[in-house]
């Protein structure tokens, strides 16, 4: 079901934003996994089910322990997901491993004074044909529990985060961004509140289970703590997000070849799913149909004389990608030249 689900879904949203066939579509995962159990054990085993039931192109672990399991969940995903990054070690071991199906770039880890468990920050390269990164990742796992130190960690850490994003923002303020993970807060709590000043252009989306509408991704305390924080520009393109849970599913109804039983097993939290359309950036192409041509008049203008009207009318865009065909790192009348010049073909 959810394999039909998220190819109608891509289709839908393809349509409505009038992307280009050759644009993308892009399934992350994220998942608290309370460690992988060792290799051939109920929760590892279990592990391995929903991940081959998600089918994702990314998959974002945390509290990911065990060496036994890890080597063995890396030897077994190989294929799919043969790039992957882990953070430092802390007390318990490598925490949060990010694995995807395209290359990696520029792997750090974020850390605050006093708390040994850093963020994962990782950059995707998607598009072979286009140099560089296209997303940048965040995996996370703030600091448990409701001391005034726990609540100060996550703080802090959030914070740290956002500065990273912040730095990132002076040279490229429309790159995607997806941070995720396990907050250990729910929406409008401290942490998360401060990710999301309008100036970070940062958007929660939040995710309900799609058999029941419950929002708790650690059903055992009934608390909705695992989040996609994402930016304008993923936002905009988002098709799908759900808390899987493959308990809630009619009996033996999961999507194959997970059990009902699964996500119990595996973990005391549940993976958390977003779908969204990753958008080619073409020079001059102003409505994003995937060309250059008259089409992109209208919108050039806009943007010219309106930036905020033309974001407001392409959300997805990257306005200096797009836009700034000069390369001078602004939009200005100075680009009106090279757009003339795309569309004539000089």
């Amino acid at each position: 079901m959810i394999g039909t689900l998220r190819t109608f879904a891509m289709l839908t949203a393809v349509a409505a934003v009038g992307l280009a066939s050759a644009n993308q579509p892009i399934r992350v995962v994220s998942f608290n996994i309370l460690g992988y159990g060792n290799s051939g054990s109920a929760e590892y085993n279990a592990l391995v089910r929903i991940v081959q039931a998600l089918d994702a192109d990314i998959v974002m672990l945390q509290e990911a322990f065990n060496d036994n399991g890890r080597i063995a969940f890396q030897t077994a995903f190989q294929a799919d997901f043969p790039f992957r990054a882990l953070s430092s070690p802390d007390g318990a071991g490598l925490r949060m491993h990010t694995f995807s199906r395209w290359p990696l770039q520029n792997p750090a880890n974020l850390f605050i004074p006093g708390f040994t468990r850093p963020t994962l920050r990782t950059d995707v390269d998607i598009d072979a044909g286009n140099p560089g990164p296209e997303l940048r990742l965040y995996n996370l796992h703030l600091n448990a529990g409701s001391a005034a130190d726990d609540e100060q960690d996550r703080f802090d850490m959030a914070i740290r985060i956002r500065d990273d994003i912040n730095t990132l923002r002076l040279t490229s303020p429309d790159f995607r961004v997806i941070v995720a993970g396990d907050f250990n807060e729910q929406p409008n709590e401290p942490g998360i509140l401060q990710l999301m000043p309008p100036v970070y252009n940062l958007q929660l989306n939040d995710e309900r289970d799609p058999n029941n509408g419950s929002f708790a991704t650690r059903p055992v305390s009934g608390r909705n703590i695992d989040h996609f924080l994402v930016s304008n520009t993923v936002d905009a393109v988002v098709t799908n997000t759900f808390v899987f849970n493959t308990f809630t599913f009619a009996p033996s109804l999961p999507p194959p070849p997970a059990l009902a039983t699964d996500s119990s097993t595996a973990s005391d939290h549940v993976a958390v799913v977003m779908d969204f359309v990753l958008v080619s950036y073409i020079k001059g192409d102003l409505n994003l149909d995937g060309i250059v041509s008259v089409g992109d008049i209208g919108p050039f203008v806009t943007l010219l004389t309106n930036e905020l009207g033309y974001r407001a009318a392409f959300p997805a865009a990257d306005v200096l990608e797009v836009g700034d065909l000069n390369n001078d790192g602004v939009i200005s009348v100075g680009d009106i030249g090279p757009f003339v010049n795309l569309l004539t073909g000089l």
